[in-house]
């Protein structure tokens, strides 16, 4: 049986790898912090109205697999014409600079637009619809294989069922919804 991470899996190990230990090897029940809670209602709003417009070689919130890559996630959106396809990630909060997580979770699903329609993703957009930010980027070879050995350094995480080693950033964990449980391992 082929084990599916997803998208939103490479973006937590970008943002901190000791995540995918606790999420996946420990089951840690977690409850998620004001930050998660409003990127979701956010995010539903989001869905809401853009279902409402419809159309246009625009696709919202699609569920993509492949069993080659062992990968799976759902796209926020995607446009999809002249034979081009783009990804759009919205995310909530940030938008001053594209943070790095946030640029590999785009690129997980370029690799899953890719697998699943066998076009080559070359651009994918960013918002931040909160700061009426909308920033193109490319999707590039190394970052493909960067998201590729996240997934490979995730298999190898959950198969040894050892933790990361702690990448502590006072910003970041104490943000963070499984600090309560990091610190006490």
């Amino acid at each position: 049986m082929n084990v599916y991470f997803t998208a939103e899996d490479v973006r937590q190990y970008a943002y901190c790898k000791r995540k995918i230990y606790f999420r996946y090897v420990l089951r840690a029940r977690v409850k998620p912090t004001v930050k998660m809670e409003r990127g979701r209602e956010e995010h539903e709003k989001l869905e809401w109205r853009r279902k409402k417009r419809g159309g246009g070689g625009k696709y919202f919130s699609v569920y993509l697999s492949s069993e080659r890559l062992g990968l799976a996630g759902v796209v926020d959106y995607f446009d999809y014409g002249g034979g081009e396809v783009v990804p759009v990630e919205v995310k909530f909060g940030g938008g001053e600079r594209i943070y790095a997580d946030h640029y590999l979770q785009l690129v997980a699903e370029a690799l899953l637009l890719e697998d699943c329609f066998g076009v080559r993703v070359e651009k994918g957009i960013i918002e931040y619809p909160d700061k009426g930010i909308r920033r193109e980027v490319k999707i590039t070879d190394g970052a493909r294989l960067k998201v590729l050995k996240i997934l490979d350094d995730i298999r190898r995480i959950v198969r040894d069922e050892v933790p990361p080693s702690s990448g502590w950033s006072q910003a970041k964990c104490e943000a963070c919804e499984v600090y309560r449980v990091c610190r006490q391992v």
